[in-house]
């Protein structure tokens, strides 16, 4: 819906709040990189009305108490939050967690992200069950095999003289996961894809009536490993890491075409400390909440017209994200931006975490409203 502004001019676009697939809340046991409170504004100032959290907290939530007693915490948010649960005991990927449990206690989502179930059985027999009790199997897909806790890609680890993580990391795993798909049935979701082989995978599977979704992140459509700067540039280091500019428009194109489902944010929070000054020494991840719309715009706007923008925006990044966190579509929230230029510096995230991959970089738009749970933001 376009607005005309009190300037008299049509600049300001109202816009249907969002929803995320895949946010890291840092709830419980890491709230020094993130709190509820910060999470919850940062989801609010970037036009979302639900979110996930991820199962990989301290401890992990690989228990059905733990998952009951964070429902119940975040029932009263004004943003919806969905927990997902861990796949396996402890996330060690070795056992799987008691399904029935989690389901009775409302679980429909379960991951062991940030981590990689290497061990085929375990997943054969996890797919199972998601088809027997109708659940959805989230994967991190990184095979250790292939590389020693790697953060780059092929050509900036040639550039940095560090070690490679190969596409193939990514993508065996995902043809090894889409066969045990294919013989055991379940629902499974593929998550922050990265390599245009695993899209082309993800593509011939659905092509197969294979029950499999995919996200991608708004990092991955918007850089690659040629953006990364300098030996010091730790807010472009993600996991898994930017891949090569041929990677970043197969991902575009994949997300166009619909072989891609959903834009998720992967949204994680860190300190400065942890981040540190170094590539090979910094943990993984950037904050996605409060940028997310305006990157997946500004990337889609690349590759397609203005009119096409909205309508994969909106199915990425709203109409596919409530369908698979099972919410209905709600009116009431929505969001007004503002299309002028927006140059990201620390003081623009209410979220703890500053670690954003557009830190000094400029997006084309601004959310200067938003109203979520029936309450009304300003920004």
């Amino acid at each position: 819906m376009l607005l005309i502004g009190p300037d008299g001019t049509g600049q300001y676009t109202a816009f249907p709040a969002l929803a995320d697939i895949h946010t890291h809340l840092r709830v419980p046991g890491q709230e020094h990189k993130e709190n509820l409170e910060s999470a919850v504004s940062a989801a609010c100032h970037g036009g979302f009305y639900a979110m996930v959290n991820m199962a990989n907290t301290n401890p992990p939530v690989t228990d059905a108490r733990l998952f009951a007693d964070l429902n119940n915490k975040f029932y009263n948010q004004p943003v919806k939050i969905i927990q997902i649960a861990g796949l396996t005991v402890n996330q060690a990927g070795k056992e799987p967690v008691k399904f029935e449990n989690f389901i009775k206690a409302g679980a429909f989502l379960f991951s062991d992200d940030g981590k990689t179930v290497m061990d085929r059985s375990i997943m054969k027999e996890a797919l199972a069950e998601s088809r027997q009790k109708n659940f959805t199997i989230i994967t991190h897909n990184d095979n250790y095999d292939l590389h020693n806790h790697a953060v780059l890609h092929k050509n900036a680890a040639q550039r940095f003289g560090l070690e490679e993580n190969p596409s193939r990391s990514e993508y065996s795993l995902v043809e090894r996961d889409l066969d045990l798909l294919c013989t055991s049935g379940g629902t499974l979701h593929i998550a922050h894809v990265s390599a245009r082989e695993t899209v082309e995978l993800i593509r011939q599977g659905k092509k197969s009536g294979l029950n499999v979704t995919a996200d991608v992140t708004p990092h991955h459509l918007s850089f690659c490993e040629d953006d990364i700067s300098s030996v010091s540039d730790v807010n472009m280091i993600m996991a898994p890491p930017l891949r090569s500019r041929n990677d970043k428009q197969a991902l575009l194109e994949g997300l166009a075409d619909g072989t891609i489902d959903a834009v998720a944010t992967d949204h994680a929070p860190h300190t400065a400390a942890e981040k540190g000054c170094e590539l090979n020494k910094s943990v993984c991840g950037t904050t996605g909440l409060e940028t997310a719309f305006a990157a997946s715009w500004q990337a889609l706007s690349k590759i397609m017209a203005g009119h096409d923008v909205f309508r994969v925006i909106y199915r990425s990044l709203a109409a596919f994200p409530r369908k698979f966190l099972r919410i209905p579509a709600d009116s009431e929230n929505f969001f007004i931006f503002k299309k002028e230029p927006l140059h990201i510096e620390n003081d623009f995230f209410l979220s703890s975490g500053k670690n954003s991959s557009w830190l000094g970089k400029t997006l084309p738009l601004k959310i200067i409203y938003s109203r979520i749970g029936n309450l009304e933001y300003f920004f």
